[in-house]
């Protein structure tokens, strides 16, 4: 043997190399019904986390929605305060009443009462019949609710003739100015068109809140 040969290395074919790191590919099909299982399992997975998100900003804006109602209406009641105060002290004290204390005092008042009946809607204090609740108490769950709903309901029909009447009122009011104060008078109907598309809103919240009970099939207790 020469000591060419003796020396030499055995390079193995191409085809010995393929067949080395060959792997088993699995069927076309398959790779799509697994690609389609998991695009569908992402999906899910960012729906159900997406709706989770969006419910939890919603209880959020409902919340300092009703928080904001209630700074807002707390400031004017100040307001009306001082301007009573106001008006008491300059009359009785300076003997020099002031010209727009009373009025302001007036249309405060309007504004506060429109509020505050919001905020009575959003924490469900708004006005009931303590009979009738004690008669319904007593009914079974589903029949409360629907007796609710209908109720809600009826609610919501009344304020959506306030917002159609606020927003007409305060269109035709809105170039008069009040006596005194340099503002317009649609700024009275504003507080009730505002006020009242609050009302709307949550009234539509307990309506879903209401659908949601009775397609519930566990529900049972009271309605609150």
């Amino acid at each position: 043997m020469s000591s060419s040969s003796a020396y030499s290395l055995e390079i193995p074919s191409v085809r010995q190399w393929k067949a080395k790191i060959s792997f088993h590919m699995p069927p076309l099909q398959d790779l799509s019904l697994v690609s389609k299982a998991l695009a569908l399992f992402l999906h899910k997975q960012i729906k159900n986390r997406g709706d989770k998100v969006v419910r939890k900003n919603y209880k959020h804006l409902y919340a300092n929605a009703n928080k904001a109602i209630e700074h807002f209406s707390t400031w004017m009641l100040i307001g009306l305060f001082i301007a009573v105060l106001l008006q008491v002290f300059f009359r009785y004290v300076l003997n020099s009443p002031l010209t727009w204390t009373e009025e302001a005092a007036r249309y405060l008042n309007i504004w506060i009462v429109l509020f505050g009946t919001a905020v009575a809607v959003c924490e469900r204090d708004n006005l009931r019949v303590d009979l009738v609740d004690i008669v319904v108490k007593k009914w079974p769950y589903k029949a409360q609710v629907v007796f609710y709903f209908v109720t809600t309901l009826l609610c919501m029909l009344v304020v959506i003739s306030f917002i159609k009447g606020g927003y007409e009122t305060t269109k035709e009011q809105w170039t008069i100015s009040m006596n005194v104060l340099p503002f317009p008078q649609g700024l009275l109907f504003l507080g009730m068109l505002i006020a009242a598309s609050f009302m709307f809103w949550f009234f539509l919240h307990q309506l879903i809140e209401h659908l949601k009970a009775l397609i519930k099939r566990d529900a049972g207790g009271t309605v609150k």
